[in-house]
Order: structure tokens, then sequence, then C-alpha cells
């Protein structure tokens, strides 16, 4: 599933970030990678999600959240 269709207030494991470039480069370097596992904290209108990643809280809009792929647990 995408982080898109995450529910609130549970805990994922990434499976994997599909993108490239830049972007991923910096997903990494906040700690989102394979394994990595994060907290759905809220949604917001526009597609937007919060997620807690190791620790930390970070917003990813509807164009991130849709090339991250997580599984429950």
């Amino acid at each position: 599933m995408t982080a898109l269709s995450a529910e609130i207030g549970k805990e994922y494991t990434v499976m994997e970030v599909e993108m490239e470039g830049a972007t991923k480069r910096r997903l990494a370097a906040i700690g989102l990678i394979k394994g990595t596992k994060v907290k759905v904290f809220t949604r917001k209108v526009g597609g937007a999600i919060v997620l807690k990643v190791r620790g930390s809280r970070y917003a990813f809009g509807k164009e991130i959240a849709q090339h991250i792929m997580l599984t429950e647990g």
C-alpha cells in the first residue's frame, strides 16, 4: 500500500520508496529507507500526510506520498 492509503495512528514499515533522483536521496537522508518504522500522525485535506520517522515528524505532499510503499507492522 502507499502512504496515502495508510490509516492514522498505525505503525508501518517502509517497503520501498519508488522515486529516483534528488527526492529519493533527500528521503533517505531523513531516514526514510527500506525497513524503517513509521507512524501515521495526520492526513491533510489536499492529500498531504504527516509521518513520524525515527522520532521526527515530516509532512509529505500527495506527489511524494504516493511513491512511499508501506506494509503493516
